[in-house]
């Protein structure tokens, strides 16, 4: 790999492809935290790429809380942390 050449360009993937694989990887990882805290630094290293590198596309959605009240939500259609959890705002586009 030169200095010109990305993983991107060597992999053939793309920037999606590698979003949707760290979720994947984040979402495992949920699953065995209880089990086995040690893996907490990889947890939090996955959630501050996605953080960083998601290009962040928010959305509005109701879920029902109670059988009478639906509260409103707003989270990130491609990798779906809430909006609360996503710090940087600079590369976030909101759509209702």
């Amino acid at each position: 790999m030169n200095e010109e050449e990305t993983l991107l360009d060597i992999c053939s993937i793309s920037k999606e492809q590698i979003i949707f694989r760290v979720l994947c990887a984040k979402n495992y990882l949920e699953q065995v935290l209880s089990y086995d805290v040690d893996i907490f630094p990889f947890y939090k290293g996955l959630m501050d790429y996605l953080k960083e590198k998601c290009p962040h596309k928010i959305i509005n959605d109701s879920i029902d809380t109670t059988p009478e009240k639906t509260t409103t939500i707003r989270y990130c259609s491609y990798c779906y942390l809430r909006e609360t959890d996503i710090l940087d705002f600079s590369n976030v586009s909101s759509v209702s």
